[in-house]
């Protein structure tokens, strides 16, 4: 057994004969050998201590601002703290998009609307084309055959030439045109070589652009994976726009920051609730979306303590340059996940 006189076993903080617990880590000092009893009862002190905690912070996200008025009335042991809220809240939100019927929907929409469908549909209509064109031609007078048979050839000639007509350029940079067969036909690898692509960025975007075309939906869903990060970016930089819209009432920079990350983590875990309702009824997201801005407004005038006119302006402001500013850090975020994905 450790030397109870001497240091804690767990941080080598100071600790006298009659210290129960050290009180720099907080670790209980122990007195011999832990009992069967002690085991159990730690654990469900911890799980209680657990429980507690999350079902109070589950109820309190609900009341407009009132986590973020605790946390800085010093209120802030019974709560979880609100950079782990978001991760907690964001993962629940995320994990329970990826079980529901909206995932699989997306994929299957994606998928379908690709290049992939339009080619196919190009090449239906040629094979209608050639099983037509023989009963047209032999019901055909044989003096008309000659004109009628240059008339299919021409429209066959535009449709192969429209399937085949395929282009791209990276950021306004340098335009290669492809074969759409050959985009959909051979790997991001053959289809640089097979177009002698030197430049290194030109190689990286090609082969992302193929991995795009065949399979969009593994795209799309890295874009929406990217969407904590994004987040991540918007959120210090929505809480400067709260400083200036804010700027009289002389607050920490803090506040805001803390503000909007108990904002989002009610915005995750509401839309977790909408995404099992609009499973069952698809017409609530109007509501859903209406909910959530106006939860927004109510979080805006309870903590910043403003009348409901000047709210509202700052409210409307604030959401404008959301917009604009989700918008442009998406556009970055859509770039990097294209690049990497």
């Amino acid at each position: 057994m450790p030397d109870l006189q001497g240091t804690c076993p767990n941080c080598g903080g100071h600790l006298r004969p009659e210290d129960a617990f050290c009180g720099h880590c907080g670790q209980k000092v122990p007195r011999g050998m832990p009992t069967v009893g002690e085991l159990l009862s730690e654990f469900f002190s911890n799980f209680l201590n657990f429980d507690s905690k999350f079902f109070r912070t589950l109820r309190d996200v609900f009341v407009p601002g009132k986590l973020t008025q605790l946390f800085f009335a010093g209120i802030r042991k019974s709560y979880y703290a609100p950079f782990r809220l978001l991760i907690f809240s964001s993962f629940l939100f995320f994990a329970t998009f990826s079980l529901t019927k909206f995932h699989e929907e997306i994929k299957k929409s994606i998928d379908l609307g690709s290049v992939t469908k339009e080619y196919a549909q190009k090449m239906i209509a040629l094979d209608r084309i050639d099983s037509t064109a023989v009963s047209v031609l032999e019901a055909l007078p044989e003096e008309k055959r000659a004109d009628a048979g240059l008339v299919i050839d021409s429209l066959k000639a535009f449709l192969s030439t429209d399937i085949d007509s395929m282009h791209f350029a990276f950021m306004g940079g340098e335009k290669w045109y492809f074969s759409t067969r050959d985009v959909l036909l051979l790997s991001p690898e053959e289809l640089v070589e097979k177009y002698g692509i030197t430049d290194f960025w030109g190689r990286i975007a090609v082969r992302q652009m193929s991995k795009t075309i065949q399979n969009p939906s593994n795209f799309v869903f890295t874009l929406i994976g990217n969407i904590f990060w994004l987040l991540l970016m918007l959120i210090p930089v929505m809480a400067l726009v709260l400083k200036v819209l804010y700027w009289r009432q002389g607050r920490y920079y803090i506040e805001h920051l803390v503000f909007l990350l108990h904002q989002h983590s009610f915005f995750f875990i509401f839309g977790t609730i909408m995404l099992g309702l609009l499973s069952i009824f698809p017409s609530l997201f109007p509501w859903g979306v209406g909910l959530a801005a106006w939860y927004f407004f109510l979080s805006m005038l309870r903590y910043y303590g403003q009348g409901v006119l000047m709210t509202f302006v700052k409210w409307g402001i604030f959401s404008v340059l959301y917009v604009v500013f989700g918008f442009m850090l998406f556009s970055g975020v859509m770039v990097v996940s294209f690049m990497v994905f």
